[in-house]
């Protein structure tokens, strides 16, 4: 009989509240509808095309924890992708990360459920006037069918802030590239039925949630559609991702393309973690790389290659070192960034 009282006390609350604030959320809806907030501007298609006359640079990754910024990093077991020059002369420039792009065409990588927490903590949903104070994102052990499980915990704005927790079901949507997280219950309140009474008054997470565009993902009805490249800040990204699966606190992802490509013997060879330019024109520094064959292999092996693109010059100047080969090659050691930026 207690329980019965306070499911009724609870629905009542949250019929009055939702009623109380509908109203808001279409006025919100309709200012943020117009707004366009774009995280980092950039095309989304699964390949870009290479503009006519400029050869691209090929790149093979193995076991390399490629940083974009100090807290976003892909985590590479192997890859291969294709660098495509953006400016008129054609040069891929290490030292201006928005001088190319990158082009997976397989490989397989892991992106940390951490890194997915600050990208939509402090990028996404950190904008003036946002309905959303994300706290933390998980990943939990497979549905019995076998699903990806994420539990996303934060508060939303209901005139108040009010504690709530989401668990969706995410999944891939291979004919579009996108990463999908369908609802399936949001609790606050303590409610576990906060989804299906919300339904009642006509609301859904897309009404709860407006999201400025161009910031990666788009709320329709109770699914967040994820565009997982433009995530990611500069060199723009590309590719397309044929398999997605949870492992323990990561979302695995596999890339693949009808093309393959074949790369020659590197001037350092039986190296575990290394990054490898093939071909095209290269900026590296003062260096300028015609027909290049460049190896940039981990300095202590004994752990993954930690590199950061923006900052490899910075690294390579506190105990790297580049060394000219015979066959006029180039293969630079360079510690890992976490070991010299500590």
């Amino acid at each position: 009989m207690k329980f019965l009282r306070l499911s009724v006390i609870s629905f009542l609350f949250i019929i009055i509240i939702t009623s109380v604030v509908v109203y808001g959320i279409k006025f919100s809806l309709a200012r943020l509808s117009v707004l366009e907030d774009p995280l980092y501007p950039q095309e989304d298609p699964k390949y870009f095309k290479r503009p006519l006359g400029r050869q691209s640079v090929w790149m093979k990754l193995r076991n390399v924890n490629f940083r974009f910024t100090d807290k976003i990093s892909l985590k590479i077991d192997n890859l291969v992708a294709e660098l495509t020059p953006l400016t008129t002369n054609g040069i891929v420039n290490f030292d201006d990360i928005n001088s190319f792009k990158i082009d997976v065409k397989e490989g397989e990588a892991y992106l940390k459920v951490s890194v997915m927490e600050h990208i939509f903590k402090d990028h996404i949903f950190n904008y003036d006037g946002s309905p959303l104070r994300l706290k933390s994102i998980q990943l939990l052990p497979p549905s019995p069918n076998n699903e990806n499980l994420m539990r996303l915990e934060g508060e939303l704005k209901f005139g108040m802030w009010l504690g709530f927790e989401m668990t969706g079901n995410i999944k891939l949507d291979k004919q579009n590239n996108k990463i999908i997280i369908a609802t399936e219950k949001i609790k606050t309140l303590g409610n576990p039925f906060t989804k299906p009474l919300l339904g009642i008054v006509g609301l859904n997470l897309q009404k709860l949630l407006p999201v400025p565009k161009g910031r990666g993902i788009v709320i329709e009805q109770n699914k967040i559609i994820v565009s997982p490249y433009k995530l990611f800040p500069p060199p723009a990204l590309s590719g397309e991702i044929i398999e997605l699966k949870g492992v323990k606190d990561n979302l695995y992802l596999k890339f693949g393309s009808p093309q393959k490509i074949y790369f020659p013997a590197m001037p350092k060879q039986n190296v575990s973690n290394f990054l490898f330019l093939y071909k095209g024109e290269v900026k590296f520094g003062k260096l300028y790389m015609v027909d290049t064959v460049l190896e940039m292999i981990d300095k202590d092996p004994s752990d993954e290659f930690d590199f950061y693109l923006a900052k490899y010059f910075q690294t390579l100047t506190r105990g790297g070192q580049a060394l000219i080969q015979p066959d006029r090659s180039v293969v630079v050691e360079l510690p890992d960034y976490s070991d010299v930026f500590k």
